[in-house]
């Protein structure tokens, strides 16, 4: 089962990518996905120790705090970590322990957005 904890400062979005991530049956065989909402830094360390998530999706820009700070989490140390972000042409380089940067999503492309994300976490759970 995947449980993927997503980090997103509004929450309308977190009910986007959320929705996007269990909704479907685009995959064959697909797993199970469980996925936890976190609206601040705070409540993704909540999660973490709670959840002990398998795959993270991090909001790259959240007001007022670091999303960045929760890549030194113990609970998060061999977890596939995946950075969203609105913010276009945002080619920083990816900070250590961060597999990608992937632009978040709209209506149009939530079914692609899944794929990828499920694909990309199952096959780096499978070789963690």
């Amino acid at each position: 089962m995947l449980k993927i904890l997503v980090l997103e400062d509004v929450p309308e979005m977190g009910e986007l990518i959320r929705s996007t991530l269990v909704g479907g049956g685009a995959l064959p065989k697909e797993p199970v996905i469980e996925v936890i909402l976190a609206a601040s830094v705070v409540d993704a360390r909540r999660a973490i120790l709670k959840h002990r998530p398998n795959g993270v999706l991090l909001d790259e820009v959240v007001p007022n705090e670091n999303p960045l700070d929760l890549l030194s989490e113990p609970g998060l140390q061999g977890v596939p970590i995946v950075l969203i972000t609105a913010v276009k042409g945002s080619e920083k380089p990816l900070p250590r322990g961060v597999l990608t940067r992937m632009m978040k999503w709209g209506w149009k492309d939530m079914t692609p957005a899944r794929l990828a994300v499920v694909e990309l976490f199952s096959r780096a759970l499978k070789q963690g």
